[in-house]
């Protein structure tokens, strides 16, 4: 077993599972005694793991509550020599390989995907989320995991927490698991990316380098695992509205950092994941609005330019979704862009003008019946998008710099586009 746990997998797994995948009820005390057996052997915990049904681990499931309750609520609490539970580390390896898996080893039968949910969604509940959240605490509090064995297990839990987060990656067994837990578990994830959010900004980025220290360990590929889930319009929508990035607690640099990881996410929406684009744009619009007001702090300017970015980014998608776009009111997006570059007065900065620059350029195509550009000179109004730029250029005091300049150059055309594609001598007049 121990010199190829590969070779005897499939011998053990025929002995404990039944015909459509399904784990042998007369079984159930042989995956413990494996499990734990294999726990005690104490490394090559991938290879083993192979061998191990995923449904087995409902034998172990109040044990393995019970250790990890114990270990994290020690772990909050900065217990010096604190050593992870070795049959929480094979569990974990078992959960990571089973929603790895393909559709071919997910099960034939029902019974068996539903206890494999099962199993899965209770190791989620029960054991990733409070990692993250203990985790969460310790560097709160300016600690760091100290012991290898705990940051190797916290590793494993983030890789597992990226496969269910959001609406789930990997395997048709992750993404059925995050169907229920996936907000849970995103949630969870994304606090603790933002407690240790000091540690993993100063890392080097080869997360794989065996160098790396335990103490950075667990930060890193936690800001990682968060990057490659797989958030949609809605759930992005929550997390903003939820209590990690509203309240009058919440600092700034908290909110800027939050903004920059899901502004990854944003960039990426499409399809069946960007329903629900319109009200998220809303909300961005919103919450910028409300970050303006932060006083004099650099890092409120900060995340609104990641606030600007992400408009940007939705709006470019938006023209693609006609649906969608009936369900955009751009003027008040608009009005709620030039109310916060009004807000912002002397602290805009060159970065976050051009931001806001990019911003109302992709909002313009998503206005109906725009001013042609011939008649744009005698129109008592401008356009939303152009009027919310000239805001923007009003409230900045410093020279423009030349990106904001050239950006502003290639903007105009969309800003003073008509609602009807004109010709090449409209083009000429607009430029």
């Amino acid at each position: 077993l121990l010199r190829d746990g590969e070779a005897v997998a499939g011998t053990l797994l025929k002995f404990l599972v039944g015909k459509g995948g399904m784990v042998k009820a007369s079984r159930m005390a042989a995956c413990a005694f494996w499990s734990l057996g294999f726990s005690m052997a104490g490394r090559n915990f991938s290879a083993l793991a192979k061998a191990l049904p995923v449904q087995g681990l409902e034998s172990l499931k109040e044990p393995l509550a019970s250790a990890a309750k114990g270990s994290f609520d020690a772990l909050a609490e900065a217990t010096d020599g604190l050593e992870a539970p070795s049959a929480l580390h094979l569990a974990a390896c078992v959960v990571l390989e089973a929603i790895q898996a393909p559709a071919s080893e997910y099960g034939a039968g029902e019974k068996a995907q539903a206890a494999a949910q099962a199993v899965v969604g209770d190791f989620a509940l029960q054991i990733v989320v409070p990692f993250c959240k203990a985790a969460a605490t310790l560097h709160c509090a300016g600690g760091h995991l100290a012991s290898g064995s705990m940051a190797t297990l916290g590793s494993l839990l983030c890789r597992i927490a990226s496969h269910l987060a959001g609406t789930g990656t990997g395997g048709p067994l992750a993404k059925a698991v995050a169907v229920s837990v996936g907000q849970q578990v995103t949630v969870a994830l994304l606090e603790l990316c933002l407690a240790a959010s000091a540690l993993a900004s100063d890392l080097p980025e080869d997360v794989e380098d065996p160098a790396l220290s335990t103490q950075h360990q667990v930060p890193v590929v936690a800001r990682t695992a968060f990057a490659n889930a797989a958030l949609d319009a809605k759930l992005i929508a929550g997390i903003l509205a939820s209590s990690l990035l509203r309240g009058a607690k919440v600092e700034v640099s908290r909110q800027c950092t939050a903004l920059e990881l899901l502004y990854g996410h944003v960039a990426a929406l499409s399809g069946v994941a960007a329903e629900g684009s319109a009200a998220l744009l809303h909300s961005f619009s919103k919450y910028g609005k409300e970050l303006a007001n932060h006083g004099d702090k650099a890092s409120a300017v900060q995340a609104i330019s990641q606030i600007m970015l992400a408009i940007a980014a939705l709006s470019e998608q938006l023209q693609r979704s006609p649906t969608e776009q009936k369900e955009v009111d751009v003027s008040l997006v608009c009005g709620e862009l030039s109310a916060v570059t009004h807000s912002l007065g002397a602290r805009l900065t060159s970065s976050t003008l051009a931001a806001a620059i990019r911003a109302c350029g992709a909002l313009a195509p998503l206005v109906p019946g725009l001013v042609a550009p011939r008649n744009l000179a005698s129109a008592t109004v401008p356009p939303p998008a152009l009027q919310a730029c000239l805001e923007s250029l009003r409230a900045f005091t410093l020279p423009i710099g030349q990106d904001a300049l050239g950006l502003l150059t290639v903007s105009m055309w969309r800003l003073c586009k008509p609602a009807r594609a004109g010709d090449a001598g409209d083009a000429g007049d607009s430029r």
